[in-house]
């Protein structure tokens, strides 16, 4: 979530804060804060990074980490945000029901502490849910000129000869708007990268504007994006990979 910006939230108000999470989350790391990101709807004009002048020191982003590194909470004056990550091969997808549980109660703990400390009241701008997933060659495929063969998103048709060789790398991306009875309120953003080793990442994220600031207008807007994604992702990937991932109709 993106929040209007709480000024009075301070790094030592967020350290206090870890103690709210600190069974669950007993580890903690800060990072450098998010820059704002304001979807825009107006045709033919992109998402639009607001720049901030600052006089005192930014007030970091705290990254609050579960003690098998698998789940991380990250704080700051004005976002809220609860991921999940795969850092071992034995580690199990929790499933979106649970991580929507989380989020709810998660998110509910610090709008308390810092209602209750007076520090503001957290009003919801901008919600986002992101899918990332990492598919690995030899599954199918073998290299970037396979690319084909996994994603829909590209299938080269170009003269023969023109061209020296295949592609050593791709990089594609699409965005599509989401609207509703009273118009464009987000976008869906996939986006397939090479890494390191000769995997793809396929990102699919739905970002934008829930249909109210409440916690349960971004809930539903978080469910909504879940369902685009897992209907945007089997549109981009092929018909032979779902048959290789053994996916369930």
């Amino acid at each position: 979530m993106q929040l209007d910006p709480l000024p009075a939230v301070r790094a030592a108000h967020l350290g206090l804060l870890w103690a709210e999470f600190r069974e669950e989350f007993p580890n903690l790391d800060e990072q450098l804060p998010l820059d704002a990101l304001e979807e825009q709807f107006e045709p033919g004009k992109l998402p639009v990074f607001q720049i901030q002048i600052m006089g005192p020191p930014q007030v970091p982003r705290l990254w609050f980490i579960s003690a098998d590194q698998t789940r991380l909470l990250q704080v700051q004056q004005d976002r809220f945000l609860h991921n999940w990550r795969r850092v071992g091969p034995g580690a199990d997808y929790p499933r979106y029901e649970q991580l929507r549980e989380d989020f709810e109660t998660h998110f509910q703990t610090f709008a308390s502490f810092v209602s209750q400390r007076g520090l503001g009241k957290p009003r919801i701008r901008h919600a986002e849910i992101s899918y990332i997933n990492q598919l690995q060659p030899g599954e199918g495929w073998t290299d970037q000129g396979d690319l084909d063969r996994v994603i829909r998103m590209w299938s080269p048709t170009y003269e023969p000869g023109l061209l020296e060789g295949r592609p050593e790398d791709v990089r594609v991306a699409q965005r599509h708007l989401i609207t509703d009875a009273e118009g464009p309120y987000a976008r869906l953003y996939v986006a397939v990268e090479p890494v390191l080793g000769g995997a793809l990442v396929l990102n699919l994220t739905v970002r934008g504007c829930p249909r109210g600031s409440s916690l349960k207008s971004s809930l539903e807007f978080f469910d909504m994006g879940r369902e685009k994604i897992v209907k945007g992702f089997t549109a981009v990937t092929t018909a032979e990979m779902h048959e290789l991932w053994g996916r369930i109709q």
